[in-house]
């Protein structure tokens, strides 16, 4: 397996795991991180030996999205921000497709990107500590990284209005 500097994987059996590596920054995504993650995600779906695919973060962060901090405020952001999409889309794309189950563990915040991978487990297993934002009209952009296309759990009960809420929290509880 490659070495990363913001993303780790381990195999044990047929389960492969796949950790966003960035607590400082809340693993949010900077070019390099995002670059990492396709990568391996790439890896990961395309190895006969793996038959379950986990998702996670490190530290009390799922993902955050974008690291709008490494923005500059100029007329570079537009294609920062462009790369960063693409390889989000690339990630997502690679999950959902993916020809084995996608496990994803949420423990804190999912927002934005990080939302749309959350979002792409056929399980998604949530922390007590587990948020799930859709961040992007509080920074004045559509979401790029979510679509009801792009999430293999509610595919799983047919149209995206008939999958559960991510937000009943209680409903997940045991009594």
């Amino acid at each position: 397996m490659s070495e990363y500097e913001y993303v780790s994987t381990d195999q044990t059996d047929a389960v492969h795991t796949i950790r966003i590596d960035r607590p400082a920054a809340h693993n949010s995504f900077d070019r390099q991180l995002a670059a990492e993650l396709r990568e391996a995600t790439y890896d990961a779906v395309s190895r006969d030996d793996v038959r379950c695919l986990v998702l996670r973060g490190t530290g009390a962060t799922f993902c955050t999205g974008a690291d709008l901090g490494t923005l500059d405020g100029d007329e570079t952001d537009e294609s920062r921000l462009r790369h960063l999409a693409t390889d989000l889309h690339a990630i997502v794309s690679a999950l959902v497709h993916a020809p084995m189950p996608v496990v994803t563990g949420v423990n804190g915040v999912a927002a934005g990107g990080g939302l749309g991978l959350a979002l792409c487990g056929d399980i998604v297993l949530a922390a007590e500590s587990a948020r799930f934002e859709f961040a992007y009209p509080r920074i004045g952009l559509s979401g790029d990284g979510v679509r009801p296309t792009s999430c293999r759990a509610s595919s799983a009960f047919g149209r995206p209005s008939d999958s559960p809420s991510v937000t009943n929290r209680s409903a997940a509880r045991k009594p």
